[in-house]
């Protein structure tokens, strides 16, 4: 067992000395913001170095990375790492409420976070009734509001094609990260509703089990998604009058 480490560690020393990286590349991301911004930047990758192999797996799983033999996995605030793991910050989203300007015109605009009691809202939720939406409050603090709904689907796509289909299919309001909101609030199609809040922001980390000698296969895909995700979500923190 020593002999085999000293070879895998003499083996991750040349390769991390290496230019461009090499062999294969097991990454884990959550299902759509893996899909929609994670994704883009490790097909990217694949491309700019063409002897990197790269099996993306989709799940919103917790994975082990040890136990799975995963070399990084992409994960979202609240961050609960183990002491065999390194993380590292990528970015931030926002999340907003939103609805469709069919569903405002039926129904009226909520002004506050208790108007919603009179509203339709669509929750992402996959047991209970009800679900939590966060937000900031003047002094930036987190404030956390309990949303109760009939409608609730464990598919954020699925809630906002939902909240896009307006007054008519049934559909309400609801809270959806900035990143897959954004291209309909630009066509019009949803409209923000700042309820009198700040927008609460989700950190995006990179996580990988800690080694003594990183392969550079890893170390070049952290650092891509380091650079790249912000760029990639910067534009769905705009403000809505911006877009």
């Amino acid at each position: 067992m020593r002999a085999l480490a000293e070879i895998e560690a003499a083996e991750a020393t040349l390769d991390s000395g290496r230019r461009a990286p090499t062999g294969r590349l097991r990454v884990s991301v959550p299902v759509l913001f893996g899909r929609h911004c994670a994704a883009p930047v490790l097909l990217e990758l694949a491309r700019k170095h063409p002897q990197l192999q790269l099996d993306i797996t989709f799940t919103d799983r917790v994975v082990d990375l040890v136990e799975e033999n995963v070399d990084l996995a992409v994960r979202i605030a609240p961050l609960a790492t183990r002491a065999s793991l390194i993380a590292r910050r990528l970015g931030t989203f926002g999340a907003l409420v939103c609805a469709s300007p069919d569903y405002l015109a039926a129904r009226g605009t909520p002004e506050a976070i208790a108007d919603l009691d009179a509203h339709d809202t669509i929750i992402y939720a996959r047991q209970s009734p009800v679900a939590s939406w966060f937000f900031l409050d003047a002094n930036g603090e987190r404030e956390q509001a309990q949303i109760r709904s009939r409608l609730r689907l464990d598919d954020l796509e699925a809630i906002a094609d939902a909240a896009v289909a307006g007054a008519g299919a049934g559909a309400g309001v609801t809270w959806l990260p900035c990143w897959l909101a954004t291209a309909h609030l630009r066509d019009g199609r949803l409209v923000e509703l700042p309820l009198g809040k700040r927008r609460f922001g989700f950190d995006v980390y990179a996580v990988w089990p800690q080694t003594r000698h990183l392969p550079s296969r890893v170390r070049v895909a952290v650092d891509d998604l380091a650079a790249r995700i912000p760029e990639v979500i910067a534009t769905a923190e705009l403000p809505v009058s911006a877009l």
